[in-house]
């Protein structure tokens, strides 16, 4: 009895874990239902405080995502949640522009300027509270935040055809009409500070995905990289073609890598010292199932299937059952979480 009381608090457990990745996923997918998701499951309140400490607290969510969240100039509920963030940052006895620095290390700002705006605006009011001696009206100081995300995106982030554009100079920057209330010499140190070095927001599960996606060769990489995937394992195997094989060197001599993300297996081949892959396959999550077989050379093998056609997708082989059993657990429990996001995308009219 007690045994079978463990098994289901632990049932429990994995369940409620389950639920809580969703509604990250569900957020770095779109920001709204994420939240709405995590409420009706009990994992936060329905409270601007509540959401603030989320947003602040929780690393698994898309820092590009929360900017965008909290950017919402037309929410009322947004802009306290904004507000109650930026609680959490101790800008005191900080320069401007290194507090703009501070602040950015957590989110993305959005690309739109009026939701940058917003955040400035509410960034501004919390600057002055932690330095009451601040110089310069407000209003200065929200255009000079807003130039200053301005000027980095200008300096460092500009890319294609934009980067044949003429880079804001020195001069340029400090002829902006938005920066004459401002002491000039602060200024041009603000210049010098961004130039030198960019406004760098923390790494989160993006930045990780995005390493992985760089490393393949052609195109395959174009699509990987996306804010509600994150990396899950990467397990060395092979693919496997024919599962009665009775030669040794021919089990073998399909060497793949499988990078597994919460929506997407992906199966690779490493091509040598550089690090690069070559993509193999690419095969999404909803809709599988895992079976196990043991046949000829093949002692830890591993099928994954369509439901609904019953068809062998792909064959693959490991080398221990230690192996088999951590890879099975987290491609299968990837398929649960795919399944329960996909219930819950419908629920939210995300998807028909």
């Amino acid at each position: 009895t007690r045994a079978l009381e463990q098994f289901r608090q632990l049932m429990v457990e994995v369940e409620t874990k389950r639920q809580f990745r969703v509604g990250l996923n569900l957020f770095n997918t779109v920001p709204d239902v994420g939240i709405d998701y995590l409420v009706k499951q009990g994992v936060i309140e329905l409270s601007p405080l509540s959401v603030a400490k989320f947003l602040y607290n929780n690393h698994s969510l898309s820092k590009l995502k929360i900017g965008q969240y909290l950017g919402q100039s037309e929410s009322a509920f947004c802009a306290k949640v904004l507000s109650l963030f930026l609680q959490e940052f101790d800008f005191a006895g900080l320069r401007f522009d290194k507090a703009v620095r501070q602040l950015v290390t957590h989110l993305k700002m959005p690309e739109k300027m009026v939701k940058v705006e917003k955040i400035m605006e509410m960034f501004v009011k919390r600057f002055i509270k932690c330095n009451p001696k601040t110089e310069g009206q407000p209003e200065s100081l929200v255009k000079v935040g807003c130039s200053i995300i301005q000027l980095n995106s200008d300096i460092h982030t500009r890319s294609g055809a934009k980067t044949q554009a003429k880079k804001l100079t020195e001069k340029d920057f400090l002829s902006q009409s938005l920066c004459q209330e401002l002491d000039g010499k602060l200024l041009k140190t603000v210049y010098k500070s961004v130039k030198k070095k960019p406004l760098v927001t923390e790494v989160d599960h993006c930045s990780q995905v995005q390493l992985l996606a760089a490393s393949l060769t052609g195109s395959a990489h174009a699509q990987l990289a996306a804010p509600h995937r994150r990396l899950v394992c990467l397990c060395s195997l092979y693919q496997v073609r024919n599962i009665n094989t009775a030669s040794e060197a021919e089990a073998r001599s399909h060497p793949r890598v499988a990078w597994l993300f919460n929506d997407l297996l992906v199966i690779v081949k490493q091509t040598g010292k550089s690090g690069a892959a070559v993509h193999k396959e690419t095969i999404p999550l909803l809709g599988l199932e895992v079976r196990l077989f043991k046949a000829g050379l093949y002692r830890c093998g591993v099928q994954i299937v369509r439901k609904r056609d019953r068809e062998i997708l792909v064959s693959l082989s490991l080398d221990t059952e230690q192996d088999q059993y951590k890879f099975v657990m987290d491609l299968q429990e990837s398929i649960f979480e795919m399944e329960a996001m996909h219930r819950a995308a419908r629920e939210a009219n995300m998807i028909k």
